[in-house]
């Protein structure tokens, strides 16, 4: 909700999710600006979709009908956006029969094409052949559309590797993501935004202790001190969404200094290593990823991809929200 506002307040026309949900939640909010839902709904939620009066991406026609049928019971029309599956591979109509499929959507009185999409597969990657295959085919099946004497309003393909590289993929509207966080999609795009993380992961020290020499550390006795040391205890683990693969070889940062997580990230808890940072004390703010640790570092030690990291911190950490 505080995303969707800030990005209303800066200039945005539009808005995008994920799921049918997560419209209900912004509307609950009092936001009234358009809401696209770009996920696939069964045709049991139609009803939803004109009580949260959304925009609603379709590509199979028993979807169109429970559109069709629940918006001539409410006595209205449904604005639905059409999407093209030109190389992802996960939901979308294929290119040859996107001409065919929005002929029958438009002899469906109560539904009104309001647009057509698709989404790149490898936009963040360095070489650019196939989303410029997808471009393509893309194209292709707008031209057919115009061919046909279909005109429809707006055309939209562009994700965050795609604002940044692409932007012959522009047309009518952009749908940004993890570039609003303050992330780029990978090391392969351009640079050319400057851009700070919009989230920090934030612990505090809960225990101190000093150790002697070998003493173990965590579940399993994974890593034992070499020397005396001073550990410190936070009250953050993997039920958090601080991975259990940054076990003996997380950072985070206390007072500008960086300190290793020794022994297994816990359920609830993890252990640093603090021996090296004068004046520690319990309460001491600790940054697990935001700037410094970034994200992005965080999942190369994990092995995956920083869109991960920040959707994993669960629901159970609060959100505090600063305006900038």
């Amino acid at each position: 909700v505080e995303v969707a506002k800030t990005a209303l307040r800066h200039g945005a026309d539009y808005l995008g999710v994920a799921l049918p949900g997560e419209a209900k939640e912004l509307r609950r909010a009092g936001i009234e600006a358009p809401i696209l839902v770009l996920g696939p709904i069964e045709p049991n939620q139609a009803h939803d979709v004109l009580e949260t009066r959304v925009e609603q991406t379709v590509c199979s026609m028993e979807v169109a009908h429970a559109l069709e049928q629940a918006a001539a019971r409410a006595g209205c029309r449904v604005d639905v956006h059409i999407k093209v599956d030109t190389g992802m591979g996960r939901i979308g109509v294929p290119p040859e029969e996107t001409l065919e499929f929005v002929r029958a959507l438009n002899r469906l009185p109560n539904i009104r094409v309001k647009g057509v999409f698709s989404h790149f597969s490898v936009a963040d990657e360095k070489d650019k052949t196939f989303s410029l295959k997808q471009i393509e085919l893309f194209e292709q099946v707008v031209k057919a559309l115009t061919q046909g004497g279909i005109s429809i309003p707006l055309r939209h393909m562009a994700n965050s590797a795609a604002l940044l590289d692409l932007p012959q993929s522009y047309y009518d509207m952009v749908r940004l993501g993890i570039i609003i966080y303050g992330l780029y999609p990978s090391i392969h795009v351009k640079k050319s935004i400057p851009i700070i993380p919009a989230m920090t992961f934030k612990s505090k020290i809960l225990f101190l202790k000093r150790v002697a020499p070998g003493t173990p550390i965590g579940y399993g006795r994974t890593y034992h001190t070499k020397k005396e040391a001073l550990v410190a205890t936070l009250p953050v683990g993997y039920a958090d969404g601080y991975s259990r693969l940054l076990s003996n070889k997380g950072q985070v940062l206390i007072k500008g200094v960086r300190a290793p997580v020794v022994g297994r990230v816990c359920m609830d808890m993890i252990m640093v290593d603090v021996t090296h940072i004068p004046d520690v004390s319990v309460g001491q703010e600790v940054i697990l990823f935001g700037e410094e640790p970034s994200a992005e570092e965080i999942a190369q030690l994990t092995g995956t991809i920083s869109y991960e990291v920040v959707c994993g911190v669960s629901k159970r950490v609060p959100r505090v929200y600063i305006s900038p």
